[in-house]
């Protein structure tokens, strides 16, 4: 009971007090409102493109020079395109550095763009999305659509990179072996020579041919030194792909070498080693030459633009509805706050049972007045009247 009683109370002062909630809220929804038309306009535009990597079926190339995915790529090409001569390439091309004279003012733009360009691939999913968030409509879409023409040149080209990038490494690699193959065509010869000297002098046909052979041998192996000297280290993540497999398929030819007969000589073994070993990088070399012309072709990947930037009708800031509500929302706290504030400053009775709560103990003296009909009133004045005519 005392509990619908409190309810009761609430609402009859939510009721006596219901234009300090109602007013502050209507002013200030429609304020809000009124205000958002104020407020800058900003425009987002879009662009969707598909990454479609498609699968060589050709198993000599499936292991060599096959181009990483695009989503591998996405940190790199995402910091590539906003990279400073990126950035400053988009400005020129859009004219969008007009009015600036000053090298500040441009780094200001430039720091503007970066922040409201987004470039993003979902995982798993073969799409990329590009973004960007602007005051103008026409230069929003223009950005986006310039990015993106950037994106797909550049991630064309960051594949058709490592495919030359490969084959580069390949050709260095062909060269090292043909030139250790020499070294070791030089040590046989210069083995059979010594061999040979044991019995017979240096005018025996044999020790002539082999003489002209190691001196050929030698000149050629000092022509390519200096290149092979040049050689470095593989250091890309493609060159690095490629020296594993190689590195890789060397173990593996060298253990079934070393499983030949004991009779074959350490130098034997060594050209062995070393002929297999080129004769696997001359192919590789025509399978990733392969790769290459595929890709180039765009049969290795293809880009497909499924959603194209628009120009954009609706500014996406400020969003009306919401600073609406936002404005009503903080219009009934404030009412709420002062309706509390001013009951909590009213001190007069509100009804009845206010003043009995107030006038307690007088409460039962009330209670009983509040009782009584007219009639009897005026017979209890009379008598109290006749009294006090007596006492007198």
């Amino acid at each position: 009971m005392q509990a619908t009683l409190n309810v009761f109370s609430y609402l009859n002062v939510l009721w006596r007090r219901k234009w300090l909630v109602i007013v502050p809220t209507l002013i200030l929804g429609l304020g809000a409102f009124i205000g958002s038309n104020f407020v800058p306009k900003e425009y987002v535009s879009h662009t969707t493109i598909l990454v479609e990597e498609q699968k060589l079926m050709n198993p000599l190339i499936s292991g060599l020079a096959v181009s990483s995915s695009v989503y591998n790529r996405l940190p790199a090409t995402k910091e590539q395109i906003l990279s400073w001569n990126s950035m400053l390439a988009l400005v020129k091309k859009l004219g969008l550095d007009k009015g600036i004279t000053t090298r500040e003012e441009l780094e200001r733009l430039i720091t503007e763009l970066r922040k409201n360009i987004y470039v993003t691939m979902p995982k798993n999913k073969s799409v990329v999305v590009i973004s960007f968030r602007g005051k103008d409509p026409v230069m929003v879409r223009d950005v986006v659509k310039t990015i993106a023409d950037n994106f797909i040149a550049q991630n064309l080209e960051a594949q058709g990179k490592e495919a030359s990038t490969a084959i580069e490494f390949i050709k260095n690699q062909i060269a090292l072996y043909k030139y250790k193959i020499k070294q070791d065509e030089l040590r046989q010869y210069k083995k059979q020579l010594e061999d040979l000297l044991v019995d017979s002098t240096e005018k025996h046909p044999l020790v002539i041919e082999l003489r002209k052979k190691i001196s050929k041998l030698e000149r050629e192996l000092a022509e390519e030194e200096k290149e092979i000297q040049a050689i470095q280290e593989p250091t890309t993540p493609e060159e690095k792909k490629v020296y594993r497999e190689l590195m890789a398929e060397y173990n593996r030819i060298k253990e079934n070498i070393d499983n030949l007969d004991d009779e074959v000589s350490a130098i034997e073994k060594d050209r062995k080693i070393n002929e297999e070993i080129y004769a696997m990088l001359k192919k590789r070399l025509e399978t990733a030459r392969i790769t290459q012309r595929l890709e180039s072709s765009k049969q290795g990947l293809k880009f497909r633009v499924l959603d194209p930037p628009m120009v954009p009708t609706r500014p996406v800031k400020p969003n009306k509805l919401k600073y609406t509500l936002f404005g009503i929302a903080l219009g009934l706290m404030l009412g709420f706050f002062l309706m509390i504030l001013a009951e909590l400053l009213d001190t007069s009775f509100k009804g009845v049972q206010d003043a009995k709560d107030y006038l307690s103990p007088m409460g039962k003296v009330i209670a009983e007045i509040s009782v009584y009909d007219p009639e009897r009133l005026a017979k209890d004045v009379r008598k109290v009247l006749r009294t006090k005519e007596k006492a007198v």
